[in-house]
């Protein structure tokens, strides 16, 4: 693939992150296709498995976003950090992950780390664009302060 390629689908994993920060769910939504898959997953060493603590079609994710404002979720800004995705380029999709470290910022200015993971993305090219048709974030974070903003 074209060095176009990889610089676009960059930009793409650093928007999401700042639609999240700023609460800008339809644009974050806008990175998704229509049959997209949006999950959170963490491996447990005590039983040695990974578990999903969120697995969720584009509008079961819709949903949950939609109705962020009745929610009760940690106050205060975040901020990711998203670090270079490392590419792969198949004919039909490309794959890339990201490594994502996760800040909370409380309103009297105390900023803490609050979650490290990766992104795994699959991308499918849609027109002139790439569209997330899967993102699963494997947390190496276990323990989220309550209650805990999702999705990250």
């Amino acid at each position: 693939m074209k060095a176009d390629d990889r610089i676009q689908l960059n930009e793409l994993i650093v928007f999401t992150g700042v639609c999240l920060d700023q609460e800008n769910f339809e644009g974050y939504l806008s990175s998704f296709c229509d049959d997209a898959e949006y999950q959170v997953v963490s491996i447990v060493p005590e039983i040695a498995q990974t578990v999903a603590w969120l697995d969720l079609t584009k509008p079961a994710l819709e949903s949950l976003l939609m109705s962020a404002d009745r929610h009760t979720w940690n106050t205060g800004l975040r901020t990711h950090h998203i670090a270079a995705a490392t590419f792969s380029f198949e004919p039909a999709h490309a794959d890339t992950v990201s490594s994502v470290s996760i800040f909370r910022t409380d309103a009297e200015g105390n900023t803490k780390l609050y979650a490290v993971g990766r992104y795994y993305d699959r991308w499918v090219r849609s027109a002139d664009s790439w569209l997330l048709a899967k993102r699963t974030l494997q947390l190496d974070t276990r323990v989220l302060a309550p209650p805990s903003g999702m999705p990250m």
